[in-house]
């Protein structure tokens, strides 16, 4: 079933220098929850998911053109999926697919990505960062919550370059004024960026799924955001170590407040939010 559960760390809360602002993010993130669960969007934001979504699908469906060959794995969670091997996994072949079939099945879903753009234009995070661009499926609802905004700005890392290659392409009409992908490892690439100014104040995690690199990330993550920053942790349900991970990653002494996700009529939820002390 669909629920939202947030937990308030006390000892941090009352070390919040503005208490006020984290009551206010944390009764915004419930009431878009909420919201967006009932259908109560304003005009403006069904236009806006409206025009994601359609856009979503044409680029989806603009890859079918491209194949690969993909690895095929299962892990103590989830059915077969496309990719590379993750500790626990079982190998079960390798096939030919399109990348579109491959972009549908490790794309963020609508109604995830419609919460990310409502968390972003709502809040009005100006400062964004990416782990794992994929297609830039997700891309497209961060991009389109803060195209409007003077100052706005997004960084999205991705180490695949037949996938970079054709999100380039897709990509093409966006205002690159707007956003960067960057190529490379995340490991390479996040403590460079932590250091950059003004520092990211929104984060969305759906890169690796190990629990070690996980927890290494969203602590500096964590150490670098401003007060009130938010990170927000795709499939925290997705495996035993992406579960792990989660659970060790709530309990950071920075975090303020903690919130588990579903909109579906899953027994777990899929999306975690941290925020920032």
């Amino acid at each position: 079933m669909s629920f939202l559960q947030g937990e308030i760390n006390k000892k941090s809360f009352e070390k919040s220098a503005n208490i006020s602002r984290v009551i206010w993010t944390i009764e915004t993130i419930g009431n878009i929850y909420r919201d967006l669960s009932e259908g109560r969007l304003s005009k403006a934001e069904t236009k806006e998911l409206s025009k994601i979504n359609n856009y979503r699908r044409k680029v989806i469906n603009s890859v079918s053109y491209v194949k690969l060959e993909a690895r095929l794995y299962k892990n103590d969670r989830q059915g077969e999926r496309p990719g590379s091997s993750f500790p626990g996994e079982i190998p079960t072949g390798v096939r030919e697919m399109r990348l579109n079939e491959w972009a549908m099945r490790s794309s963020i879903p609508h109604i995830y990505g419609a919460f990310l753009f409502l968390l972003i234009s709502r809040i009005k995070f100006a400062r964004v960062l990416e782990l794992g661009t994929g297609l830039g499926i997700s891309t497209l609802y961060l991009l389109q919550a803060i195209r409007k905004t003077k100052g706005c700005f997004i960084d999205t890392i991705e180490s695949w370059p037949l996938v970079i290659k054709e999100h380039n392409r897709v990509f093409a009409p966006f205002n690159r004024d707007k956003y960067q992908v960057i190529n490379g490892q995340i490991e390479r690439v996040l403590p460079n960026l932590m250091y950059k100014i003004p520092k990211y104040d929104f984060v969305f995690d759906d890169a690796n799924h190990q629990y070690e690199p996980v927890k290494r990330d969203i602590k500096m993550i964590m150490e670098s955001l401003p007060e009130n920053g938010l990170v927000a942790l795709d499939d925290i349900n997705w495996s035993s170590q992406m579960t792990k991970a989660w659970k060790d990653v709530s309990k950071l002494q920075n975090v303020v407040y903690a919130a588990s996700i579903s909109f579906s009529n899953d027994a777990n939820a899929r999306m975690g939010l941290l925020l920032k002390r």
